[in-house]
């Protein structure tokens, strides 16, 4: 995935550009506690994609 040889920061700093372009068109609108948690829930879901399933820190458990 396009992500694959970035940095977590850069991720992070994307999705931040991201969630802020999202609110201020209206789409997202929540407390700061609900923008921190979304950052989060994003970055790790960017960082397992890119990884291929490989992340092994990362990685959701397999039914």
């Amino acid at each position: 995935r396009r992500d694959a040889n970035r940095e977590r920061q850069d991720i992070v700093t994307l999705v931040k550009r991201q969630l802020t372009r999202e609110i201020s068109e209206g789409r997202f609108s929540a407390s700061r506690e609900a923008v921190k948690r979304e950052v989060e829930r994003r970055v790790k879901e960017r960082m397992i994609l890119s990884r291929n399933r490989n992340y092994s820190r990362l990685a959701t458990a397999s039914p």
